[in-house]
């Protein structure tokens, strides 16, 4: 499993903030998805943080919505978080 404070989980988002930088979105998504499985709890507010800005930023509001949705049952105030499940979609 890959913990929260490892280098593995640090290059996943620093990889996918750089291609969300490069307008790559549907790649941030896919590199990010298919790394949930191998992700401790303790990493899934950012990763799902991560799905949520690659989905909004690349128009992919049903993807920006269901980890919304993931990330609320966690912590419903954040503020991405009110922001996408605010939008109508």
């Amino acid at each position: 499993m890959v913990s929260l404070h490892s280098e593995e989980f640090e290059t996943l988002i620093h990889r996918s903030a750089g291609l969300r930088a490069q307008e790559r979105f549907q790649e941030a998504i896919e590199l990010v998805e298919g790394s949930l499985p191998e992700l401790d709890e303790d990493c899934l507010v950012n990763a799902y943080l991560e799905l949520i800005y690659a989905g909004r930023d690349g128009g992919q509001l049903q993807v920006a919505k269901k980890y919304a949705r993931l990330l609320a049952t966690i912590d419903p105030n954040i503020p991405a978080v009110r922001q996408v499940l605010a939008e109508n979609l």
